[in-house]
């Protein structure tokens, strides 16, 4: 009521008392204000999941789980995979309690979910995979666990072993990529340094390997009114990393041949911003062990698949 009087302030102050007083029915209350596409609320929006993740130590990403609208629409649908992807390559976990509230229960999630392979995990071992079929599990590989403290993921290639093979083949037509033919694992010796050079030097098609990593999310770290670009960058606020695959050389519009430089990653608040570019400080770098294997996987494999002359 408050935001549709106008009366922002209020209307703010209000919701924060909500969440800080943990009333049920606050997640009611906020997905109805998204749905009515209040300009002042949607300023706020971000602010709000913030701190009711905080205050109900829950992830941002699981509050917008919550938030997600039950109105099928191919927007709603395209959105909610572009999250269900981020949080694949960021190894995100649920419950089973959220698993059913989130993949059984909400309709735009179970929809992406019937072409998806889930694991059920302990300790991050995985030890069956199932399916959805409309609202019910269906095992694939392995029995179902009873462990509490189990987690259930989207299966990935890193996880796989002989039992589980069979998996990458399951859905013709998934709801995005999950499984690759090539795997990047960290390797033991790689953990305590803070770049991989096992590409170093490669030669590519400058404007192809852009073009192709931009399929990836990954962007020239460039200003608005800059040409040149030593480096490609990627984002991964789930994982609060920035992924950096850098050029020997600058790289323009009209650069044909480049070859590649070193890949490191930086934590994303750590890297300050001038317009559009991050300002990186190669010092920075993070150690190798410190990267998320899923998350080092997906870099290594857009670079690979985008390399080729």
């Amino acid at each position: 009521g408050l935001y549709k009087l106008n009366r922002h302030k209020e209307a703010k102050y209000f919701m924060e008392c909500l969440i800080y007083a943990k009333r049920a029915g606050v997640i009611t209350t906020i997905s109805k204000l998204i749905e009515e596409q209040n300009p002042k609320f949607l300023e706020d929006k971000d602010y709000f999941v913030s701190i009711y993740s905080e205050n109900l130590q829950k992830t941002n990403s699981d509050v917008l789980d919550m938030l997600a609208s039950d109105e099928i629409t191919e927007e709603a649908i395209a959105s909610q995979k572009q999250r269900l992807y981020a949080g694949f390559i960021a190894n995100k976990s649920y419950s089973k309690q959220q698993f059913e509230e989130i993949f059984i229960e909400k309709k735009v999630f179970n929809i992406l979910a019937q072409k998806l392979v889930f694991g059920e995990y302990k300790q991050d071992r995985l030890l069956s995979l199932f399916v959805l079929e409309e609202k019910q599990i269906k095992y694939i590989a392995g029995a179902a666990q009873d462990a509490n403290d189990l987690k259930i993921k989207i299966a990935h290639s890193l996880d796989l072993d002989d039992r589980f093979e069979s998996a990458k083949s399951y859905f013709s037509n998934p709801t995005f990529k999950q499984f690759t033919n090539s795997i990047f694992p960290i390797k033991e010796n790689e953990k305590t340094l803070s770049k991989v050079s096992s590409m170093h030097g490669v030669l590519i098609n400058a404007i192809k390997f852009v073009s192709e990593m931009a399929e990836f999310g990954f962007i020239k770290n460039i200003s608005h009114d800059g040409e040149d670009a030593t480096e490609l960058v990627h984002a991964c606020p789930e994982l609060n990393l920035l992924a950096e695959v850098a050029f020997e050389t600058p790289v323009t519009y009209y650069t044909s041949t480049s070859s590649l430089g070193n890949i490191r990653f930086y934590k994303l608040n750590q890297c300050l911003k001038n317009g559009s570019a991050y300002i990186i400080n190669k010092a920075n770098a993070i150690a190798i062990g410190g990267v998320e294997p899923r998350y080092y996987d997906y870099v290594l494999n857009a670079v690979s698949a985008s390399k080729k002359l």
